[in-house]
């Protein structure tokens, strides 16, 4: 609430709407129920695991349907390579984002919806998806680490990083 006249535009940049064209538009909800990992709700066949899956917001949630083995992803599992960090936006945690997808793996589901892009289908295919793209953030954020600590800037880095085809040049690591 307070940082709203900025998030307004940040969105409005996001999504390329003239300046004010989301002034008091953004709803706010208070919270009436919080939980700190998991809530579960309903019993039997149709229940439904509220995960805490930080990812690309602290907030994130996935939903896990464990009769089913099926996993919406939320915003943890994208289509593309994780933006890890973007202008004006909070940062993300690059390795608590690999954690996220990695205990999202290991729930073994046959089918993960995503946000935004295709479903994951065959569990073979969301551990490949899922692992990969949890190596390919703790990579990235090693690296990092490595060339800061070479006293390097982000234009240097940015020069310097050569990304592990075996991780990147992947179809769901696919910059957009």
């Amino acid at each position: 609430r307070a940082t709203m006249p900025l998030q307004e535009r940040m969105a409005e940049m996001q999504f390329r709407t003239r300046a004010g064209a989301l002034r008091g538009k953004l709803p706010v909800h208070d919270a009436d129920e919080v939980f700190d990992d998991v809530l579960v709700l309903g019993e039997g066949e149709r229940q439904a695991h509220l995960l805490w899956a930080p990812s690309e917001t602290d907030d994130a949630i996935s939903v896990w349907m464990p009769h089913q083995r099926i996993l919406y992803g939320g915003p943890a599992v994208l289509d593309n390579i994780p933006n890890i960090g973007t202008p004006l936006r909070t940062l993300r945690d690059t390795l608590r984002w690999a954690d996220t997808l990695d205990r999202l793996a290991a729930l073994r589901p046959r089918l993960v919806i995503r946000e935004f892009g295709p479903h994951i289908e065959g569990e073979d295919e969301v551990q490949k998806i899922l692992g990969g793209t949890a190596r390919a953030l703790r990579w990235l954020h090693a690296e990092v680490i490595r060339l800061l600590n070479e006293g390097l800037g982000e234009r240097e880095m940015l020069a310097r990083l050569e990304y592990p085809p075996e991780l990147f040049d992947q179809p769901w690591m696919t910059p957009t």
